[in-house]
């Protein structure tokens, strides 16, 4: 059972109706905060969607949407380096891009290390 207490009268009082017979003097400042739990100290799973502002969610949505903002992106950029070395297969290249939008900068990583062999590339 989790119980959110957010001052000393609502200890008092949650403590009495779980049938506890605590007085006054026999509370001190280290038992009660032994019993106060903040809403950080809960896990995510225990909120439920309802719990959450409408501000964090639309935080966490731009954060998503700006995630794979930045994947689409890199794979733009992994069709110009793989122009740029070289690779002009058009499958090869759409598996770049795919992987890239993917795995973001750990495939881009991998494309820019690739050296190409002496082959002149076309222009």
């Amino acid at each position: 059972m989790c119980v959110i207490v957010q001052d000393d009268q609502s200890l008092r009082s949650t403590m009495n109706e779980m049938k506890l017979d605590v007085s006054e003097s026999e509370l001190s400042e280290s038992e009660l905060s032994e019993f106060e739990l903040s809403e950080s100290e809960l896990s995510e799973s225990e909120l439920s969607e309802s719990e959450l502002s409408e501000s964090e969610l639309s935080e966490s949505e731009f954060e998503w949407y700006l995630t794979w903002v930045i994947h689409l992106f890199e794979a733009l950029y992994a069709l110009k380096v793989c122009s740029d070395k070289g690779i002009d297969n058009t499958s090869t290249r759409l598996l770049w891009f795919a992987q890239t939008f993917l795995y973001g900068i750990a495939s881009l990583g991998l494309l820019l290390k690739y050296k190409p062999d002496g082959r002149p590339k076309r222009q």
